[in-house]
C-alpha cells in the first residue's frame, strides 16, 4: 500500500525515525481501531429482498472520493456526528434524516418535488429508484432525478457549532426545471424518549436495531408538538415539553417565491401531504356545499364567470350564480409565476364594487345553526373595505332589521381596521349581528379562513366560545356570546349582506378560489385537517405576521419553493436555484453568523477537513476513501466533556476507561485530545488503598472480583467500567500516543500513573511473579470469557509494552534505578511467554491452568495470536508467522461475497471456536478481522495483511 501524505497532522517525530513501513502501518491503524465504522455493521450485507426478488445494490467510489450506493433501501445507515457533542444526524441510503442528541429526536426531514403541470408531490425517500447516496468525511449528499430534465442535489451535515444541536442543509436544483416546479420540505417530530429508555444512539443504531433500516418518516412523532411559523423570516419553532427546536429557510437563484408555514399531518391529511394526493379531500361527513376551481363556468370560454357550480351531490344547496344587477367576477387562470390569484390553481377574482355571486334560490333545507365555513382567498393588496364579506350564509326571513341587511348572518368578512382609521385588512367572524374583528393583517395575503358556529353550549353556558375564526390555522377570533346563531337560507360569496343596494362597501375585493360549508360545526382535528389539505393544495403559505402556536394534532414547519423556471440556453448541468436550511437548539435566523448560509458553510468547512484528514492513493479506490469515512468515525467519538473518547459513537455512547478508541485519535492527528482523556482518567486513579486482597465475589458464584477486592484499590482507575479491566487498554493508548508525539509534557503525568497501573497489575493478575499475567475482561470480547486466573497472552502483552515504555522514560529521565527494574521486567516477560508456547502447533495456548496439572488450552482464540504479535518483540517473526497460520487451520473462516456473483472473494475468521455462541464467547465482527490485518502487516506480510483488511472494511453482498 502506498500512502501519499497530504497533510502532515502536526505530528513531530521526536523520538524515532518511521520508515515507510512504519508510516503505512500507523495510518491503518486509523482504520483498524474504529469501534464504530460510519455504516451500521448489519448494512454490510448488502442483499435486499423486494417483492419477492432478490436485488444486489453494492457501493462504489465516485469521482470526488465520496462512497456512492444507487438507490438503496435502507433508513439510517449512515449516522453522522457532532462536533464532540454527542449530536447525531441520521442519514442513510434513502434522502431522509432526523437528528437529536441527549434522549430527544429533534425531528425528521423530508423532501419532495411538484412539477408545474401535475397535482402530485414526488417525496423522494418514497421513490422507487432515480437516486444515489454518496457518503465524504461526515457529510452525506443524495442526488435525485426527479424528472427528466431536474435533479435535486441534497447535501446534509451536522452543525459545525459543538455547543449547539443541530444539522445544515443545502438543496440544490440542477438543470432545467419549468416556471412553477415547486421544492417542499417539512420538518417535525420533536419528542423525548420514554423515561428509562436506552440513550438517543442505542435507539436509532440499526446494528441494535435492524428494524431502524426501514423505518422512515413517522408524521405521528409530531403529536402534542407546538410549531410557530413567522413567514417574515422563513423561521419556525417546534417544541414539546423540554425539548425546542428553532430553523429557518433561505432559497437563491431562479425562485419565483419562498414561503414557510405549518402543516398537519393527522389522519388523512398525513396521505394528503406524504403521498401527495392533493386531488382527494378530508372527511366528507355533513358537507353541503363545495366550491372548486374545477367546477368554475365561464362564459363562452371567456375570462367572464357564469356561474360556480356545487360539487356535492344531492345538496341542498344550488350552484352560484351572478345575480341580476351583480357584476361578474373574472377567472384567474392559472400561472405559477404570476403575482396574482394562486399561481398553481385557477381562482376568480372581485373588484369589490358590485362582483358577487348567489344562490339561485333558497336552500331547499335550512342550514342548522351549526355550521362551519372555510374559504380561500387572497385580498387584494389595496383594497379600501369596511366590512366586505367573503363568504355569507343568511335568512332575510329571519331578519328583525331590514334596514341592516348583514343583521344575523354568519360567514366570513373582512373590514377595515377599527379606530385608526387605516386600510389595513383584518379577518372578521361575523355573527348574529356582532362584528368581532380581529387585528391580523391578510392584505394580499393568500389565506385559508375557517370559521366555525357552535350554539350547543349556549343554554347552559351563555358565554362559552361559540363563534371562532382560525386565519391559516391559526385561531385569531374566539368570541363568547349569548346569542344564538341564525339559521341560513342563502349564500353569497364576494359579498357581505342580502342586499347590495346602499351597502357597495361590502362588497370584496380580492381572489377566492374554493368555498366549504358544513352543516355541522367540525371538531379541531377535522378542521385542521381540511386546512392542511387546502394548505397544500393552494401553497397557502404565508403566516399572519404574528406566529401562533400548533399544539394538535400532529403539526410540522413546512415550506416551499416556487421556481421561476430555467433562463434560455442554459447547460443541463447547471444549479438553477439553492434553498438553504438549518435547524438547532440555538438558530436564531438572524444576523449574518446565525444564517443557514454562515451555518452551511461552517458545517462544509468541518466535513471537509474530515475528509481530507489524511489522504491515500493506493490501488484501492474503496481503502482510499475509506480515510476519509474512519476519520469521520473517530472524530465522531470524542466528547467534548468530559474529554473522553466514547466507547461507540452511536449504541455504548459511554465514556469508558479504554477499549482501543484512542489509537485512531493519535494517528489522524487529535492527539491533544488523546492527551486530555488521560488527563482526565489519570485525576481518578486511587493514589492509596487498604484493599490488599483478591477476593472474589460468591453473590456472583465467585466469577468477578467483590467491590472490597485489591483490583479495586491502589491504581485502579475508576471511570465507569464497572466490573472490567479497561485500563490496560486506556494505558496502552497513552503510551502509543506519547511514543508517536514525544510529548514531553504529557510524559511527566504519564510516567507515575503508569508506574502506579503495573504495580496495580502485577498484584492483581500476576500472584506468583513469574511475569505472566491473567486476563480480567480485558478486551472488548471478554465479557463471558473466563481464564480462573490462568496466565494468558493478552494481558502479558500490554504488561511487556508497560514496561518497554517505563523503560524508556526511565533513560530518557536519567533514572537509571528504573531503567534497570524497567528492563528486567520486560525481559522477563519476553523469555515467560515461552511457557504458553505450544510446540507442535505453532502458537500461543489460550490460557495456561493456574494450579494443578496447568495444561495449556490448544483453543486460542484470535486475541492470543493478534495481541502479542502487535507488541513488537514478544514474539520473534518466525513465532509470529507460525501463529498467523494457526488463524488459517485452526479457526473457523467463512467465505465472503463481495458482488453478485457466486465465487466468493475471500474469507472472514471467527474470534473463535468455541461453544456455546453466547455474547462475546464466539463473534463475528470486522474489528477483530482489522486486528489480524494489522498482525499480518507487522509480520512481514502485507498481501494477507491486505486482503483481510479489504475484505473486513469493504462491503459485501
Amino acid at each position: 500500500v502506498s500512502i501519499t501524505y497530504v497533510e502532515r497532522l502536526g505530528l513531530a517525530f521526536k523520538m524515532m525515525s518511521l520508515s515507510a513501513w512504519s508510516l503505512c502501518r500507523h495510518l491503518l491503524v486509523a482504520v483498524i481501531a474504529i469501534s464504530n465504522f460510519p455504516e451500521c455493521y448489519c448494512a454490510h450485507i448488502n442483499r435486499v429482498v423486494r417483492d419477492g426478488l432478490a436485488e444486489y445494490s453494492n457501493y462504489s467510489v465516485g469521482e470526488s472520493g465520496a462512497i456512492v450506493r444507487k438507490n438503496g433501501h435502507w433508513f439510517g445507515n449512515r449516522p453522522l456526528y457532532g462536533n464532540h457533542n454527542g449530536v447525531l444526524v441520521i442519514s442513510g441510503d434513502r434522502p431522509f434524516v432526523r437528528y437529536g442528541t441527549d434522549g430527544a429526536i429533534h425531528g425528521s426531514l423530508v423532501l419532495g418535488y411538484q412539477c408545474v403541470n401535475t397535482s402530485s408531490i414526488q417525496w423522494l425517500h418514497e421513490m422507487d429508484r432515480g437516486w444515489q447516496s454518496e457518503y465524504r468525511g461526515g457529510e452525506m449528499q443524495w442526488v435525485v432525478n426527479v424528472s427528466s430534465t431536474t435533479t435535486l442535489r441534497w447535501s446534509t451535515a451536522p452543525l459545525a457549532d459543538s455547543t449547539t444541536a443541530g444539522m445544515s442543509v443545502q438543496i440544490d436544483v440542477i438543470g432545467q426545471p419549468q416556471a412553477g416546479d415547486r421544492i417542499l420540505w417539512m420538518f417535525g417530530g420533536t419528542y423525548a424518549l420514554p423515561t428509562g429508555s436506552r440513550p438517543l444512539g442505542w435507539t436509532l443504531d440499526c446494528a441494535v436495531n435492524p428494524k431502524n433500516l426501514e423505518i422512515g418518516f413517522d408524521p405521528s412523532h409530531a403529536e402534542g408538538n407546538q410549531v410557530v411559523v413567522d413567514n417574515s423570516t422563513n423561521s419556525f419553532t417546534i417544541s414539546k415539553e423540554k425539548v425546542l427546536v428553532r430553523g429557518c429557510a433561505t432559497a437563491s437563484g431562479a425562485v419565483h417565491s419562498q414561503s414557510t408555514y405549518v402543516t398537519d399531518l393527522k389522519n388523512n391529511s398525513s396521505k394528503i401531504v406524504l403521498n401527495g394526493e392533493l386531488q382527494t379531500p378530508p372527511t366528507k361527513d355533513g358537507l353541503v356545499a363545495h366550491f372548486t376551481p374545477e367546477s368554475i363556468r365561464t362564459i363562452n370560454g371567456s375570462a367572464v364567470i357564469h356561474s360556480w357550480d356545487n360539487v356535492v351531490d344531492g345538496s341542498a344547496i344550488g350552484d352560484l350564480i351572478v345575480p341580476s344587477g351583480a357584476g361578474a367576477p373574472q377567472l384567474q387562470a392559472a400561472n405559477a409565476t404570476s403575482s396574482t390569484g394562486f399561481g398553481i390553481m385557477p381562482s376568480m377574482h372581485f373588484d369589490g364594487i358590485s362582483q358577487h355571486l348567489r344562490v339561485a334560490a333558497p336552500f331547499v333545507q335550512p342550514l342548522p345553526r351549526a355550521k362551519t365555513v372555510i374559504v380561500v382567498a387572497r385580498p387584494d393588496a389595496t383594497a379600501d373595505v369596511c366590512c366586505s364579506g367573503v363568504a355569507t350564509l343568511w335568512d332575510p326571513a329571519a331578519n328583525p332589521n331590514p334596514a341592516d341587511p348583514g343583521a344575523l348572518t354568519n360567514g366570513i368578512a373582512l373590514k377595515r381596521a377599527s379606530g385608526d382609521g387605516a386600510e389595513d385588512v383584518v379577518a372578521v367572524l361575523d355573527y348574529a349581528g356582532e362584528n368581532d374583528g380581529g387585528s391580523i393583517n391578510v392584505a394580499g395575503r393568500g389565506v385559508v379562513l375557517s370559521a366555525v358556529f357552535d350554539p350547543a353550549a349556549a343554554a347552559a353556558h351563555p358565554r362559552v366560545p361559540q363563534q371562532r375564526l382560525w386565519v391559516n390555522g391559526c385561531l385569531e377570533i374566539n368570541v363568547s356570546s349569548a346569542a344564538v346563531p341564525a339559521v341560513a337560507t342563502l349564500l353569497a360569496v364576494g359579498f357581505r349582506a342580502s342586499d347590495p343596494v346602499g351597502h357597495a362597501s361590502r362588497h370584496f375585493a380580492g381572489y377566492v378560489a374554493e368555498v366549504v360549508v358544513f352543516a355541522r360545526a367540525l371538531s379541531d382535528a377535522e378542521r385542521s385537517t381540511w386546512e392542511a389539505y387546502l394548505t397544500a393544495r393552494y401553497a397557502v403559505v404565508n403566516q399572519p405576521p404574528t406566529p401562533c402556536p400548533r399544539t394538535a394534532p400532529w403539526p410540522v414547519a413546512a415550506g416551499s419553493v416556487v421556481l421561476a423556471g430555467t433562463p434560455p440556453a442554459t447547460p443541463p448541468d447547471t444549479r438553477i436555484a439553492t434553498l438553504l436550511l438549518s435547524t438547532s437548539t440555538g438558530t436564531r435566523c438572524s444576523g449574518e453568523a446565525q444564517s443557514p448560509a454562515a451555518a452551511r458553510n461552517a458545517s462544509r468547512a468541518r466535513t471537509q477537513s474530515l475528509a481530507t484528514r489524511v489522504q491515500s492513493r493506493t490501488p484501492s479506490p474503496m481503502l482510499d476513501a475509506g480515510l476519509g469515512a474512519a476519520a469521520a468515525a473517530v472524530d465522531g467519538l470524542f466528547r467534548s466533556a468530559p474529554p473522553v473518547y466514547v466507547h461507540g459513537a452511536m449504541a455504548w455512547d459511554v465514556a469508558l476507561v479504554g477499549w482501543r478508541s484512542q489509537y485512531g485519535a493519535t494517528c489522524f492527528g487529535w492527539s491533544a485530545n488523546v492527551a486530555a482523556e488521560g488527563r482526565y482518567f489519570f485525576q481518578h486513579q486511587v493514589q492509596e488503598s487498604n484493599q490488599t486482597e483478591c477476593q472474589s465475589d460468591p453473590k456472583l458464584l465467585l466469577t468477578q472480583e467483590a467491590k472490597t477486592s485489591r483490583l479495586y484499590g491502589k491504581g485502579r482507575v475508576k471511570g465507569g467500567d464497572g466490573m472490567y479491566d479497561m485500563q490496560s487498554q486506556m494505558f496502552d493508548q497513552q503510551i502509543h500516543m506519547w511514543r508517536w508525539t514525544g510529548n514531553a509534557t504529557h510524559e511527566t503525568l504519564l510516567r507515575p500513573a503508569l508506574e502506579l497501573h503495573v504495580e496495580w497489575a502485577e498484584e492483581c493478575f500476576d500472584a506468583d511473579g513469574d511475569g505472566l499475567y491473567t486476563a480480567y475482561i480485558n478486551t472488548w470480547p471478554t465479557d463471558s470469557v473466563w481464564f480462573n486466573g490462568g496466565a494468558a497472552p493478552e494481558e502479558s502483552a500490554y504488561l511487556y509494552r508497560a514496561h518497554q515504555a517505563l523503560y524508556d522514560m526511565a533513560v530518557r529521565a536519567n533514572d537509571t534505578a528504573a531503567e534497570a527494574r524497567h528492563a528486567a521486567k520486560v525481559a522477563q516477560i519476553q523469555s515467560a511467554m515461552h511457557a504458553l508456547w505450544i510446540t507442535d502447533r505453532g502458537h500461543p495456548a489460550a490460557y495456561r491452568e493456574e494450579s494443578g496439572h496447568m495444561r495449556l488450552r490448544p483453543d486460542a482464540w484470535l486475541y492470543s495470536v493478534s495481541t502479542p504479535i502487535e507488541a513488537t518483540g514478544l514474539l520473534s517473526q518466525e513465532e509470529s508467522a507460525q501463529a498467523l497460520y494457526y488463524t488459517e487451520w485452526g479457526l473457523q473462516r467463512d467465505p465472503v461475497w463481495c458482488d453478485s456473483s457466486e465465487a466468493a472473494c475471500g474469507v472472514r475468521v471467527w474470534t473463535s471456536n468455541w461453544v456455546p455462541s453466547l455474547w462475546s464467547v464466539r463473534e463475528f465482527w470486522p474489528g477483530d478481522n482489522y486486528a489480524l490485518a494489522m498482525a499480518y502487516f507487522k509480520t512481514g506480510m502485507p498481501d494477507a495483511g491486505e486482503r483481510y483488511h479489504r475484505l473486513a472494511v469493504l462491503p459485501r453482498r
